[in-house]
């Protein structure tokens, strides 16, 4: 688990951070680019998801239902994970915003697994 979303995170977080056209296609059409305010928050997203991915990864050992430290981390992983799964939903479903149709599913999918095992994890510690 915790492995998989380092993995999966990191690239989250050099996507964000170099905006590679691939995964925003707008950045790379003049008609549809991102703002410069755009661009900024979405590195800022990349600089500051880094560290927390980082951390969740080194602290893997401190169990969610054995230590103070795993149910702080279980807490601040499931939230985040909600809060992700949350956010992508509203902005596809609701605003019609998330651009990105052939990853909606896959990402939906893996935030709402993340949630799922932290939320598992606090309710049986």
């Amino acid at each position: 688990m915790y492995t998989s979303a380092l993995v999966i995170q990191t690239g989250d977080a050099f996507v964000f951070f170099t905006l590679s056209p691939v995964f925003f296609p707008e950045a790379a059409r003049a008609d549809l680019a991102i703002s410069p305010a755009g661009r900024f928050f979405t590195r800022c997203t990349g600089t500051v998801l880094f560290p927390f991915v980082l951390l969740g990864y080194l602290l893997r050992h401190h169990h969610i239902r054995r230590t103070e430290v795993g149910r702080a981390l279980g807490a601040c992983f499931t939230l985040y994970h909600a809060g992700c799964l949350a956010m992508y939903s509203w902005s596809r479903l609701v605003e019609g915003e998330y651009g990105l149709e052939w990853a909606f599913a896959p990402v939906v999918g893996v935030h709402t697994a993340w949630a799922v095992w932290g939320l598992y994890g606090l309710l049986a510690a």
